[in-house]
């Protein structure tokens, strides 16, 4: 089976599920981790923030202390199912649509919005 193309956002993230999630206090039960934004992509102009500090979590290495997607256009992203519903969505509306996003940075929650 061949991968479905993902949206390009010009970030390198890993979803995050139960326990990492917990442990870094997200306030659902997961998220986007965003490891890096490249400067001039969709990421870069929304400001998001890629990690700073390395971590080993199951013999993965990950970035956190920078945002945390929590949902785009109102889906959570909580698990593999609706992150690829939200990919198939952006990958078929693309720039017809505004979209938002909420993300958790430095523990507070905000909203975006990108064309």
């Amino acid at each position: 089976m061949l991968d479905q193309p993902r949206f390009y956002s010009g970030i390198t993230h890993n979803l995050i599920e139960g326990g990492l999630a917990r442990a870094l206090n997200i306030p659902q039960e997961g998220g986007l981790l965003v490891q890096h934004v490249v400067e001039d992509s969709i990421g870069g102009r929304l400001g998001l923030k890629g990690g700073m500090i390395k971590i080993k979590y199951h013999k993965k290495s990950l970035l956190i202390g920078g945002d945390v997607i929590l949902k785009i256009d109102g889906i959570p992203i909580n698990n593999q199912k609706n992150y690829d519903k939200i990919n198939q969505n952006l990958l078929e509306l693309g720039a017809n649509k505004t979209h938002s996003l909420m993300l958790l940075r430095n523990g507070k929650i905000s909203t975006l919005t990108w064309q």
